[in-house]
């Protein structure tokens, strides 16, 4: 059965030492469930006190204030108005106090997504460094990030590990890849979980199962098993490299695989030129080199207009 997390209002009580001995249960179990609850109790802790919210909810008393609303009141057929109407009040700021330590105490989540070309996030609290292919987003929490590096991936990252003895984890929709420090890249489809070992060692596993990995290894997991090759196609890690290798490739594959390293939004190709196939290499070529590559290469006109990339 999993460990029921402390509400808002627990953890305020828990703080003014008014648990109940239900409730101070529910905090106890749910402290030692896990090694990290602890520094997390004790940051949100830090957090109220800093913002002075411990203090303003010890300050909401309804019967004293009603009370001065009475003696302040000089007639009767308004106390009972301005008794519902103070309630009112004073319920909207305890709910407002409530939402601010709610604000305080949830988890602190980053989550960056790359909309564009090719983004770097050299933001992780470790100097981790990911760089996000077009399309694909990190989430990750900044504030417990000393003792779990953990960060959740969606579509492909290349990534850049500093070493530590904390694990450095990776979930991509419940297959976990965890490292100490190491050069991979990572992809997750809507049916095909891929990791390629660049440099270092990475174990890369379900629930159930896993498998490690050696440099210059790719492992694809199906949802059923683990394929692993020895032979690591360079073409897919090249929208981070820069670095391709094409041989008689259609034309239609090799801009495709082009277009997440250079920007490349749209494509326009010529009828006659679609059936082409090329065998060509590319090394960190300029995006003005690379148009005048295929335009040799090509014998045909070759430019790039707006994010589009148009061919004669």
């Amino acid at each position: 059965m999993p460990v029921q997390k402390p509400t808002s209002e627990l953890i305020v009580k828990s703080i003014l030492g008014e648990l109940d001995d239900t409730s101070s249960q529910i905090l106890d179990d749910w402290l030692q469930s896990d090694p990290t609850n602890a520094s997390k109790y004790n940051d949100w802790k830090r957090r109220l006190q800093n913002g002075d919210l411990i203090s303003a909810w010890e300050s909401i008393d309804l019967e004293v204030n009603w009370n001065e609303v009475v003696a302040k009141s000089r007639m009767s057929g308004k106390q009972h108005t301005r008794h519902f109407t103070f309630l009112r009040y004073a319920a909207a700021a305890a709910l407002l106090i409530l939402a601010g330590i709610w604000w305080l105490l949830k988890d602190s989540q980053t989550i960056i997504t790359n909309e564009g070309p090719i983004t770097i996030v050299s933001r992780l609290p470790d100097q981790s460094n990911i760089w996000l292919k077009p399309g694909a987003s990190i989430q990750f929490d900044p504030s417990q990030f000393s003792t779990n590096r953990e960060v959740s991936l969606k579509g492909e990252g290349y990534f850049e590990v500093q070493k530590s003895e904390v694990p450095f984890k990776v979930d991509m929709d419940g297959s976990i890849i965890e490292v100490l420090g190491t050069t991979f890249r990572a992809s997750r489809s809507k049916n095909v979980a891929k990791v390629t070992l660049i440099e270092g060692a990475v174990r890369f596993a379900t629930t159930s199962e896993g498998v490690v990995l050696s440099p210059g290894e790719e492992v694809h997991y199906d949802g059923k098993s683990f394929q692993v090759n020895s032979e690591i196609n360079t073409n897919e890690l090249g929208w981070k490299t820069g670095i391709f290798r094409f041989v008689q490739t259609p034309i239609q594959e090799v801009i495709r695989q082009l277009s997440p390293y250079y920007g490349i939004e749209s494509v326009e190709i010529a009828a006659r030129k679609e059936q082409l196939t090329l065998t060509m290499s590319l090394d960190q070529l300029s995006l003005e080199d690379l148009v005048m590559e295929l335009s040799y290469v090509l014998d045909s006109e070759v430019k790039v207009e707006n994010g589009k990339l148009i061919i004669r």
